[in-house]
């Protein structure tokens, strides 16, 4: 399969991923949103590689290891501003360590969906949790996929024609990097 090729279908999947991860954050559903997020932005950050990476390296080489795709991914562009991300990148690959039960019932956890970061006045652990803290905060998702999609060779307006409108509200819905184009008639 040609490179392009690959790359498209690659990030047509990641938008499938987000979407349905923005649905399952919207509803609180946990641990499972930050599993679609982390396949989602696997994905996205594969799909931006995958133009001078062959297919078959990526899958050996990187796994589902977001931080060591990110690192590609941030050498690839050469740009400081994407090193604000790595809070955000590390705090999602931890979502791969409770892809299965087991981890949740041996060690317990805190699972965490917010829209936005909470001021520090505010936190919404008032002391500190022995139990590891799993924490999604859907703002950082989105300005991350955003600067993603802003540095990869790909248009994202071809990427959000979906086959209803439910999926076109649950990417847009409180979602502020991204502006909502114009419904098409």
């Amino acid at each position: 399969m040609a490179n392009g090729r690959l790359s498209i279908e690659y990030f047509k999947l990641a938008t499938q991923y987000y979407v349905s991860a923005r649905f399952s954050a919207l509803a609180q559903l946990m641990p499972v949103t930050g599993n679609l997020f982390h396949h989602a932005l696997e994905l996205f950050l594969k799909g931006s590689l995958s133009s001078t990476i062959p297919s078959p390296q990526l899958k050996k080489k990187y796994g589902h290891r977001l931080q060591a795709l990110w690192e590609e991914f941030k050498n690839a562009h050469s740009d400081p501003e994407l090193n604000s991300f790595e809070p955000v990148i590390k705090s999602l690959d931890q979502f791969e360590n409770i892809r299965y039960p087991e981890s949740l019932v041996e060690g317990g956890g805190e699972l965490i969906v917010q829209p936005t970061t909470l001021p520090e006045t505010r936190s919404l652990t008032p002391r500190p949790s022995p139990l590891p803290r799993h924490q999604i905060v859907l703002q950082q998702l989105d300005t991350l996929v955003y600067a993603i999609l802003q540095r990869s060779d790909i248009n994202p307006e071809a990427l959000f024609m979906f086959p209803t409108r439910d999926a076109r509200e649950y990417l847009f819905r409180s979602n502020q990097a991204f502006k909502e184009p114009p419904a098409v008639a």
